[in-house]
């Protein structure tokens, strides 16, 4: 995809290996400084006359976790343009 701003999108993936996620949520230096491991979130963002929707983590697992929020949105209780998820495995995960 060359012109993000095109679209409605759905980012998956922190900036340490998402470019286009950095785009939206700063560089991995600066998320890592701000989150914890066991920390993802989920945000909603302008992203030109459209909406991008970040699904990152800590790491690999933190974001497989808020992805499966998000799969699962009906279980959760999520309100506003942004998303804290915590937990330590797949299965005991709070939304904050």
């Amino acid at each position: 995809m060359t012109d993000v701003e095109s679209y409605n999108v759905i980012v998956v993936g922190g900036p340490a290996i998402n470019s286009v996620a950095e785009t939206f949520i700063g560089t991995a230096d600066e998320f890592r400084a701000t989150y914890s491991p066991g920390e993802a979130i989920i945000r909603l963002v302008e992203n030109g006359n459209k909406v991008a929707m970040v699904v990152a983590g800590y790491n690999a697992l933190d974001t497989r976790r808020a992805a499966k929020v998000v799969a699962n949105y009906g279980d959760y209780e999520l309100t506003g343009a942004e998303a804290l998820v915590k937990g330590t495995t797949l299965t005991d995960i709070t939304v904050e």
